[in-house]
């Protein structure tokens, strides 16, 4: 059994135009990096030089992705969709369920392509650029976590999105959305709690000085019921990161004691002030807005052009799973150039509430030990990097550095000119 023709016709040059994008911009980028590799000689030490070899690896095993998701979702639309609805409907199944089995179908053998590359990732690329590696268990308990986690939200959209579409009201979609939305939020709530408490050990900050230091931080920038824990990120990688979570006035700020480490106190309380930039200028908020928007715009797509995506609801929504990741690749420039946006902005907030010159060295210190590449493909770092490049943000800061030297001198002359008092 396969796929009607105008099914194929429809989403199968989607997913292909996407794999095609996807390995010319991966070409692209390893010619790039082969080119500056060269210019660095036979530096090993250069940590560019390391950089640049993770990235080359990563590129190899980004290729593998391509292929197998390719394969799989190709196969899926022509295939694996298309037996199971029948089969489903010939055993009677209740629709509804056979649109859980559908799009699980879908997800879960994308579930296995990513474990498989994960592992690979972290076993073979991470341990030998010396990022460190998390045990086996570990790595299959996080791993678990991330996937239940995300069947915890799918399953119940999928079967209210089907459950909605059987009653074949002409507003189906209007209620699919918001209970998508709904439960988007609910998410987003609850994900502070899996990181803290399922992925995670987390733990108070312990450095009284640092702890003093953040405080002033928090009262500064306006958020004084922010609330900052340290997670045990070492047992898993020598990476360092800090991100910021939750909906509203109440915010969870993640630090990993891998950054503690690394960075020394001025540079801490500047990376916190730009995490704390994110959530002041409300970015979370904003994704969320803008997710909401493209969802409902997915919904009303379902509702218009749901026939050409299969002749049963079952079959529309395994489909449109199925094409989906392909349409976000292709769409994935202008998110990317948002939160770049974004990042800016937290890095100017950052400036002005914190140490400027502390902020572009634990950029640095950080570029490096995450074992970023020096300088990207301008096209693939649009459809891939969503953070800015290094030497980007810190001329960004240099700028501001100038900026506000500038406007010290001219307040100081202001105050010594004769006749003028000072303000």
């Amino acid at each position: 059994m396969t796929a009607a023709l105008d099914t194929v016709l429809i989403l199968l040059p989607i997913v292909l135009l996407a794999a095609a994008l996807r390995l010319s911009l991966l070409t692209r980028q390893q010619r790039c990096l082969l080119r500056q590799r060269l210019n660095l000689g036979t530096d090993a030490a250069n940590p560019d030089y390391r950089g640049i070899d993770t990235a080359l690896a990563r590129l190899d095993l980004e290729r593998i992705e391509t292929v197998a998701e390719t394969a799989i979702l190709s196969a899926s639309v022509i295939f694996l969709i298309p037996i199971i609805d029948a089969y489903g409907r010939s055993w009677g199944v209740p629709s509804i369920w056979l649109a859980v089995g559908a799009v699980g179908m879908v997800l879960g053998s994308q579930g296995l392509l990513w474990l498989f590359l994960r592992a690979r990732s972290v076993y073979a690329i991470d341990a030998a650029s010396g990022a460190g590696t998390p045990t086996v268990g570990l790595f299959m308990k996080d791993a678990t976590t991330a996937l239940l986690f995300s069947a915890a939200f799918i399953v119940p959209v999928v079967a209210a999105t089907a459950s909605m579409m059987e009653t074949g009201h002409p507003a189906w979609w209007i209620g699919a959305w918001m209970t998508w939305v709904i439960i988007m939020a609910l998410r987003e709530l609850a994900r502070p709690l899996v990181l803290a408490l399922l992925t995670y050990r987390s733990r108070m900050l312990d450095d009284r000085e640092l702890s003093q230091n953040l405080n002033d931080l928090l009262a500064r920038c306006g958020l004084p019921r922010a609330h900052i824990e340290v997670l045990d990120a070492s047992r898993r990688s020598r990476r360092a990161n800090a991100s910021v979570h939750g909906i509203g006035a109440v915010k969870r700020i993640f630090v990993h004691d891998t950054l503690l480490a690394l960075l020394s106190r001025p540079e801490t309380v500047a990376v916190i002030a730009h995490e704390l930039g994110h959530a002041r200028l409300r970015h979370h908020e904003q994704y969320l807005a803008r997710s909401a928007a493209t969802g409902l715009l997915a919904f009303l797509a379902l509702a218009v052009a749901g026939e050409w995506l299969g002749a049963t609801i079952p079959a529309q929504l395994a489909n449109l799973t199925a094409v989906l990741p392909a349409i976000g690749f292709l769409m994935r420039p202008i998110a990317i150039g948002v939160r770049h946006r974004w990042e800016y902005e937290a890095d100017a907030f950052a400036a002005r509430h914190a140490d400027v010159e502390a902020l572009g060295r634990a950029l640095e210190r950080l570029h490096n030990v995450n074992i970023a590449p020096p300088q990207p493909d301008p096209l693939y770092a649009a459809f891939h990097h969503f953070h800015p490049d290094l030497r980007g943000r810190l001329s960004r800061l240099d700028t501001i550095t100038r900026i506000d030297s500038r406007a010290d001198q001219d307040a100081a002359e202001t105050c010594t000119a004769p006749g003028r008092a000072c303000r």
